[in-house]
């Protein structure tokens, strides 16, 4: 973008296909960059903590704490134990087969702590389901407005 600035990034479904923590950082470090003083951030994320994800989300954590006993006792190391906790797959059917897509599970005290970590305070945070606010469970996104500090 060279050195445009803008009065709002717009982030839709993005953050949570970022692995790594330090990425995700960096990420967000760019998107201030490119805002203009008092911009705005709207983000978007999928919310994997409602029931159509959730039992996903539980075996990551279980692949990940039974991945760092099996690496403590030396038996051998899992491929898992290289992602973060809330990394998961989920299968996706691509014509005649089916793919594993990455995806991270924020929480919203991560998501909290990324924004205060890279200069942005939160103004906003909801959950939505087909375009109206509704409670965490339900919810198929959770929605992050904040501002450029």
């Amino acid at each position: 973008f060279g050195n445009q600035k803008f009065d709002a990034v717009f982030c839709i479904a993005v953050l949570n296909h970022i692995p790594s923590k330090e990425l995700r950082i960096e990420f967000l470090k760019n998107a201030k960059k490119i805002l203009k003083n008092n911009g705005i951030l709207i983000m978007t994320n999928w919310n994997l903590y409602q029931k159509k994800y959730f039992m996903l989300v539980i075996k990551s954590f279980f692949i990940k704490i039974v991945s760092y006993l099996i690496y403590w006792l030396k038996t051998f190391g899992l491929p898992a134990r290289k992602l973060d906790f809330g990394d998961i797959f989920i299968p996706w059917k691509l014509k005649n087969k089916i793919i594993q897509r990455y995806y991270h599970a924020f929480t919203t005290r991560e998501l909290f702590k990324l924004f205060e970590q890279t200069g942005f305070n939160v103004i906003q945070k909801y959950y939505t389901k087909n375009g109206k606010k509704i409670n965490w469970w339900r919810g198929y996104n959770i929605v992050f407005i904040c501002k450029k500090a």
